[in-house]
């Protein structure tokens, strides 16, 4: 049985390629697209999703609106985001989300990530996010890289930042 993907976004390229990479997988079926967070909401209620997708900067309402706003119970939350600030992940960690990535992504690694949500590893390594307690998966070495960083207060968005990684 497929695993049902809800995908949030309102960058409507990322969505088509999104769109295009899952509908062809044979682990997930993509059954809503939503381009801002009013309409997310809506159709999250009537579809019930396995799990939602979700960018955090959406025109009418944003994705931490849509967090806070959602029945999360049955439905594993993903973030994707450009947003690499500590205080977004943790306040997005705080409202539930399972996993937060960081655009731009690969699509595959991206869904490595969403089949590690559902089905969890025994983690080998974990990492602490702002000093946290919500563990994040490290898998890829560009990840735990990122991870250290931003442990040690690196914002992603200098310059140096790239250079570094």
């Amino acid at each position: 049985m497929k695993t049902r993907i809800m995908l949030v976004d309102d960058n409507k390229e990322f969505i088509d390629e999104l769109n295009a990479f899952f509908s062809a997988s044979e682990n997930f079926e993509v059954v809503g697209i939503a381009y801002d967070g009013v309409k997310a909401v809506e159709l999250f209620s009537n579809l019930r999703p396995d799990i939602l997708l979700l960018d955090l900067v959406m025109p009418q309402m944003d994705g931490f609106s849509v967090l806070e706003r959602i029945d999360k119970q049955k439905c594993k939350v993903v973030v994707v985001s450009a947003l690499s600030q500590d205080t977004f992940v943790t306040k997005a960690m705080n409202l539930g989300s399972d996993y937060y990535m960081m655009k731009p992504v690969s699509i595959q690694n991206l869904s490595d990530r969403l089949l590690e949500v559902l089905n969890p590893p025994v983690l080998k390594q974990t990492a602490y996010i702002a000093n946290q307690k919500h563990l994040v998966r490290n898998s890829s070495l560009d990840e735990k890289i990122s991870n250290i960083f931003i442990t040690v207060g690196i914002p992603a968005h200098i310059k140096v930042y790239h250079f570094l990684r």
